[in-house]
């Protein structure tokens, strides 16, 4: 009995999933935080539309200034939408890769991950007058492809909304895992004993 060292325990290895989880939420911030960026610019830039459809394929460039010809009529509740994309999507960045080093709560995460998941709800919900000028004018072109592309794009429209909230979903159920959980628990502990 004398004889015996205690052990320290050995440190918890970090599920896979829960690094893929992290990685997702912060390339999910990004990108949340690139369509605030470009709310804001079309919102408050009367040349961004120009500037972002020149050099476009004729048929892209017209939905491209159009969405964001649209964004600018619509500046007066899509500017706060866009600023409050661009700091959620930046502090989801910031607290996943904190995440990814030991260095945040799980809470924190979880709660900038669902203020994420609110904002892209609330922003598909208020560019509809946005996409239905897009689909408008879709209709409106005169090129034999352009009709074809307008009944497409509400398809469009729904994947580019519903992929990051899937994804956001899907990381949410990942990190709040009891491995996952325990993982964090143990590494907030060891941080707390440094």
């Amino acid at each position: 009995m004398a004889g015996r060292v205690s052990e320290a325990p050995a440190p918890a290895k970090r599920p896979r999933y829960l690094l893929l989880a992290l990685i997702a939420l912060s390339l999910i911030g990004l990108e949340l935080s690139g369509e605030g960026y470009q709310l804001l610019r079309a919102s408050t830039d009367p040349t961004f539309a120009g500037a972002q459809a020149a050099g476009l394929d004729p048929l892209v460039q017209v939905a491209v200034r159009t969405q964001l010809e649209a964004m600018g009529e619509h500046g007066r509740w899509l500017l706060p939408l866009g600023v409050a994309e661009l700091l959620l999507g930046f502090v989801l960045v910031i607290t996943a890769i904190r995440a990814l080093f030991r260095r945040t709560s799980l809470g924190t995460l979880v709660q900038f991950a669902v203020a994420n998941l609110i904002a892209c709800a609330v922003g598909y919900l208020l560019t509809a007058p946005v996409r239905a000028q897009v689909v408008a004018a879709l209709h409106a072109f005169p090129d034999p492809n352009a009709e074809a592309v307008a009944r497409f794009m509400p398809t469009v429209f729904v994947l580019r909304a519903a992929v990051p909230a899937l994804t956001l979903m899907l990381c949410l159920f990942a990190v709040t895992r009891p491995r996952a959980r325990e993982f964090m628990r143990l590494s907030e502990q060891v941080s707390e004993e440094r």
